[in-house]
């Protein structure tokens, strides 16, 4: 096997569930710089007292953590050495029926449209890589890395996003990246699994909670006191108190951070168009693809 030149992984978060929304996201970097960022990651992710995870995401310590994990990787990221795409789509989309029983199918299509646009669009000509993904009981590999493959490109004839996207795509760019091995893992035992299940939750969160978002990024109160209520400004005291978890407010927080940081650089990431996270350049290193409806 040919030594990877490249890595990704990759994890869902919201697929299985009622909610509105549902994402994948994939951080991916060159081979080169692995054992280095292992040695700054594992640590932080050491200190947490079970698998690092978007459900367990509720503390301000949790929050601190992920901000020190996101630091490492943006810094990355701003210097072309590390990517974080994300795709959120909307589970009542009828693109994406919700009760279809092709499951897997949908899956292994949704993983493919990230693995495909990152993999052939973002890292150049000529790469090799080593995809290791969360395992998933409805997955069939055999056929997401055909898909990869372009082996049976053809035997679908349609994605979420329609026939002629995907045959412009198939137009525009030729083949150009190589799948070494294409790995499920157990999330536990590998952080970056871990990572992308964070970030996807982050993206699917923003646009699940959206309203209870954008009501609290208008107002942005530096301080919530214990008891969970947001106090907002006097001019607006005629309005009534948002009362929010320990969770609400710590996750908005790490989904503010992200923005806060991408707008810095400039990567032209939004919540408020969409009504959730989505990046308007999908060359930025943190890209979110919002793939739904208008809402």
């Amino acid at each position: 096997m040919t030594k990877s030149s490249h890595f990704a992984y990759l994890d869902e978060s919201y697929y299985t569930t009622d909610h509105d929304f549902g994402a994948i996201s994939l951080i991916s970097f060159p081979a080169c710089i692995k054992e280095n960022l292992e040695a700054k990651i594992n640590p932080i992710i050491s200190q947490f007292p079970s698998e690092y995870k978007w459900s367990s995401f509720k503390s301000n310590r949790y929050f601190e953590r992920s901000k020190q994990i996101f630091n490492i990787l943006f810094d990355l990221a701003t210097r072309g050495c590390l990517r974080i795409d994300s795709i959120i789509w909307q589970t009542n989309d009828p693109r994406y029926p919700r009760n279809q029983t092709n499951t897997g199918d949908k899956l292994s299509v949704l993983y493919y449209l990230r693995l495909r646009d990152t993999m052939s669009k973002r890292w150049g000509q000529n790469t090799s890589w080593s995809i290791n993904i969360d395992e998933q009981r409805q997955m069939d590999w055999d056929e997401l890395k055909d898909y990869i493959d372009y082996a049976s490109s053809r035997l679908y004839t349609s994605t979420i996003l329609g026939d002629q996207y995907d045959l412009e795509w198939l137009r525009n760019n030729p083949f150009k990246y190589s799948v070494e091995e294409i790995q499920p893992v157990i999330s536990e035992a590998e952080p970056f699994v871990q990572i992308a299940d964070i970030f996807a939750g982050a993206a699917a969160y923003s646009h699940n909670e959206s309203s209870r978002l954008l009501e609290w990024l208008a107002y942005d109160a530096p301080q919530h006191p214990p008891d969970g209520v947001f106090q907002r400004p006097l001019s607006l005291d005629v309005l009534e108190p948002m009362s929010l978890t320990r969770r609400e407010i710590n996750r908005f927080k790490f989904i503010k951070y992200i923005q806060d940081c991408c707008k810095s650089e400039v990567y032209q990431v939004s919540l408020r168009t969409k009504k959730g996270f989505h990046t308007f350049c999908a060359d930025s290193p943190i890209n979110f693809f919002y793939s739904g409806c208008e809402k």
